[in-house]
């Protein structure tokens, strides 16, 4: 826990203080500690993971889920160290004046390294293959293939806008949409840390995520079920980065669409009350955990959210449907994309208004990760064919094409870009971006501009008006400043405290 709750600082903060004995209660703040070089927070943090390992099993039994084993420790620290190694923490620091007033034992007084060290890579990859055999060994984790669920589920979900669409595609969707949601007793023996309940955030959970209403109107409900406050979006840029069924994206597939037809109509027809015709080109030909994590006008929300009988049939257009309403709702999807990754398959709304959700453990780490550390030290390193395997054991079980070194050289984009865009694309919604981003020295990827989408502010639009690309309502509150690659220390301790010095910038 030492280790962990430090490590949590030193990715928010940067160099913290580390108080290694027990403080007087008469200490001046003369003699408090100042922050420390980031490589020694580092090895102190990674060798108080080393000592707990002393004590503490592989593995817990589930009646224990959440407590911390030693494989947990392994993977931690595998993390740590991929962080250490990463630019931001190596050699690309964008304030290298930066210093502190004290001095850190073999360091002097600088607090972030000026210089680029491939052998952190080089440490990060030794710790990311020991985690991962660790996990694969006694550890006894696997990637979730699936299970019943999705065999269940089959007659539910049985379209998606793909060409010569067959059941092992569903089956891979239905499977994706499992990976977070599915228990231990479940048959998912991916998740190496997670809180072992989450009920009593799972309600806030979905609600953030669902759309407006979810279920038809009803006498005893005359406004419809107005249930989904739609607020966790998903920006174009972001959803670009999941691949088309050629293992490309959109941006660099030649064998897709180009994207002045992007935003045309798919051709289909409407279906009852499926609003087909609404999807455009882009949406269609995807990869399976596309469908089963995004969703767009035209498709498909949830699997059985709709009154346990099938998903919500999405039409964004209309005010009285799912799109955008003033009058009567006080959000709306502010990209026109939404998120359906932690909707559990089985999770429903009844006409009669009645939540039946299922609470599933969140995880911290899990098995993807080790196999993403990994391809992400391999690509640094230029390891090119190691890299390709770690990234296709992902797509392989993703149901996506495999990446080749063709692949990657027509693409326009490096091995390393590959490796980043394909641990964005699995932990999507996992609480990674907002730190990956950082440690890559990328913030330029939330700066204005980049924060597009569709017209989902827009009342009673036209398919043109909706699907026109630009800026999303509230762009104006993203801008991007580089100080924001740390956290500030708050006044309150920079007084306290006379050796503590702010962070850059602020």
């Amino acid at each position: 826990l030492l280790a962990y709750y430090h490590f949590m600082l030193l990715r928010r903060y940067g160099p913290i203080a580390i108080v290694d004995k027990r403080l007087p209660m008469d200490t001046s703040p003369s003699s408090y500690p100042g922050r420390m070089h980031y490589d020694y927070c580092v090895d102190w943090i990674c060798n108080k993971l080393d000592e707990a390992a002393k004590d503490l099993p592989v593995r817990r039994q589930s009646a224990d889920t959440g407590r911390a084993p030693s494989l947990i420790r392994k993977a931690l620290k595998a993390r740590i160290l991929l962080y250490a190694a990463s630019p931001l923490f190596n050699g690309h620091f964008p304030f290298p004046e930066w210093t502190n007033k004290v001095e850190t034992p073999g360091y002097g007084t600088e607090l972030i390294s000026k210089t680029y060290d491939s052998k952190k890579w080089e440490r990060a990859k030794k710790a990311s293959e020991e985690a991962l055999a660790l996990a694969l060994g006694e550890g006894q984790r696997s990637l979730y293939t699936g299970g019943g669920a999705e065999t269940a589920n089959m007659v539910k979900v049985s379209d998606f806008p793909v060409d010569n669409l067959d059941e092992t595609f569903i089956r891979k969707v239905l499977t994706m949409r499992n990976v977070i949601c599915a228990k231990e007793s479940e048959g998912n023996h991916e998740h190496i840390w997670a809180s072992p309940d989450m009920t009593a955030n799972m309600a806030s959970i979905y609600r953030f995520r669902l759309p407006h209403n979810v279920v038809p109107k009803s006498a005893s409900l005359p406004q419809g079920y107005i249930y989904g406050y739609s607020c966790i979006g998903v920006t174009l840029p972001f959803t670009n980065l999941f691949l088309t069924n050629n293992g490309l994206q959109p941006g660099n597939d030649p064998d897709f669409y180009s994207e002045d037809m992007w935003t045309q109509s798919a051709g289909y027809k409407d279906e009852g009350e499926r609003f087909k015709s609404h999807i455009i080109n882009l949406f269609k030909n995807r990869e399976p955990r596309f469908y089963a994590w995004i969703a767009f006008d035209g498709g498909d929300y949830g699997t059985l959210m709709c009154n346990g009988q099938h998903p919500v049939y999405m039409n964004l257009l209309s005010p009285t449907a799912q799109g955008h309403n003033p009058s009567v709702y006080r959000d709306s999807a502010p990209t026109g994309i939404l998120n359906q990754k932690w909707i559990d398959p089985k999770a429903n709304v009844t006409i009669a208004g009645r939540e039946n959700f299922f609470y599933a453990p969140r995880p911290f780490i899990r098995l993807a990760e080790l196999y993403l550390n990994l391809a992400e030290c391999n690509a640094e390193l230029g390891n090119t064919t190691a890299a390709l395997e770690n990234i296709n054991v992902i797509r392989r079980r993703a149901g996506a094409k495999e990446l080749t070194a063709d692949m990657v050289a027509k693409s326009g984009k490096s091995i390393v870009e590959w490796a980043r865009d394909e641990r964005s694309v699995e932990l999507f919604d996992e609480m990674h971006r907002y730190y990956d981003i950082r440690r890559w020295c990328k913030g330029e990827c939330i700066a204005n501009g980049k924060r597009e989408g569709f017209q989902g502010y827009k009342e009673n639009p036209t398919f043109a008006e909706f699907n026109t690309i630009g800026p999303v309502n509230n762009a104006r509150i993203y801008q991007w400043d580089d100080r924001m690659y740390l956290y500030p220390i708050d006044d309150n301790e920079l007084y306290s405290n006379p050796q503590f010095v702010q962070a850059p910038g602020y």
